[in-house]
């Protein structure tokens, strides 16, 4: 398969595209008790454009950020394209990060408004609230145990509904915003592990994610007839090209399983297999893949990072062996497939400038970036 030539779009207007040329084809699925539910790029379109649409209602300017805390579902994504489609900036946070790791990240980020996945996130933005002065409004995506708290957070559906109302007296807001949307225009921020210090809020631009998209298609041999499962964090660049950059532009679609706490673990692989998949991507740290894998007979395994040893099929003891998809870390800071990689003794490794790296950190310092015009890794001016 020869690399991709992609149309000069960004993610949003891409999005747009699919919905205005196949809106029938399926873009989503969801796992809702025990069952299916399909999303088509028309679908997708019109509620991330509602939801967006909403935020605005609710006061959201542009350049303003909005933190999601959720698991992989499909309001993940219709959140982060609403949140695009009107010039905001979507910010991850990690489901499994205790409150205070939550409240760094949203009084770091100056994120006004935050969408979470269910009472459990919730709650931990409540317990962090006093320390978050700029944050003005908290969405739920599932309301249970939520809607008799004494202030309660604002429903995900309800946001939509509001985007629908605003449509009547903004038509063709989106459009108009979308239009002018710029490569250069930041898209998103992915926060650093901080291993070298506090996290920091890597910005990456729509330009970022475009460069990243035909390697990425080239790599997966993604299409329009194939589809993939989302199962690592959203807020993490990984899943973030897996989820959004390839099958946006390559057309393909995405299922969400019902919980990532069940689903991946024994008695629950029937979720992949149902999902269809073409290949199946391993993350960084993860030993082990997700049992059953082998046995559904995925044809593709997809890791990075550093080698990661081949998983095993319990019954036959198979050794079956990853593509690794870069054979270096996977910071925030770029989009695999990776850049220019270089190593010496005296500087340690970086990557070569190029489209695919971020323009800047949030809140850096000025030259948190080398001069030189190259990112390194692991020291404490420009790391994770």
């Amino acid at each position: 398969m020869t690399t991709p030539s992609l149309p000069d779009l960004t993610l949003t207007q891409m999005l747009r595209a699919h919905a205005q040329e196949r809106p029938d084809a399926l873009a989503l699925r969801q796992k809702d008790f025990g069952i299916w539910q399909a999303y088509s790029w028309r679908d997708y379109y019109n509620r991330a454009r509602h939801f967006g649409l909403g935020l605005r209602a609710m006061g959201l300017e542009e350049g303003g950020h909005v933190a999601i805390i959720s698991e992989n579902r499909v309001e993940w994504v219709i959140a982060q394209m609403g949140i695009g489609m009107v010039r905001g900036i979507c910010v991850g946070v990690y489901p499994t990060s205790p409150w205070n790791e939550v409240a760094y990240v949203l009084e770091h980020s100056d994120a006004s408004i935050v969408v979470c996945e269910d009472q459990e996130q919730t709650d931990k933005v409540l317990e962090a609230w006093p320390q978050l002065p700029q944050l003005k409004h908290t969405i739920a995506i599932d309301m249970k145990g939520l809607r008799y708290y004494p202030e309660p957070p604002a429903a995900f559906e309800d946001i939509e509904a509001r985007g629908r109302e605003y449509e009547k007296d903004h038509p063709g807001l989106v459009d108009e915003l979308l239009d002018g949307q710029r490569m250069d225009d930041t898209a998103l921020m992915i926060y650093t592990s901080g291993s070298t210090g506090r996290p920091k809020g890597a910005m990456i631009s729509w330009g970022n994610l475009h460069a990243a998209a035909p390697g990425l298609i080239e790599l997966l041999q993604a299409d329009d007839r194939g589809s993939s499962l989302s199962y690592l964090p959203l807020c993490h660049v990984a899943e973030q090209a897996v989820t959004n950059i390839a099958p946006v532009y390559a057309g393909s679609s995405v299922s969400f399983g019902e919980s990532l706490r069940t689903d991946l673990f024994p008695g629950r692989a029937q979720n992949l297999g149902e999902a269809a998949l073409r290949h199946l991507y391993q993350g960084p740290g993860n030993r082990a893949f997700p049992p059953g894998i082998v046995r559904l007979g995925h044809p593709r395994v997809f890791a990075y990072g550093d080698q990661i040893p081949g998983a095993v099929e319990p019954e036959r003891k198979r050794p079956v062996q990853p593509q690794l998809l870069a054979g270096v870390p996977g910071p925030a800071e770029f989009h695999w497939p990776a850049p220019m990689y270089h190593c010496d003794d005296r500087s340690g490794p970086h990557f070569h400038r190029d489209s695919g790296i971020l323009p800047d950190y949030w809140c850096s310092a000025a030259g948190s970036l080398w001069p030189d015009g190259k990112y390194r890794r692991g020291n404490r001016t420009a790391g994770g």
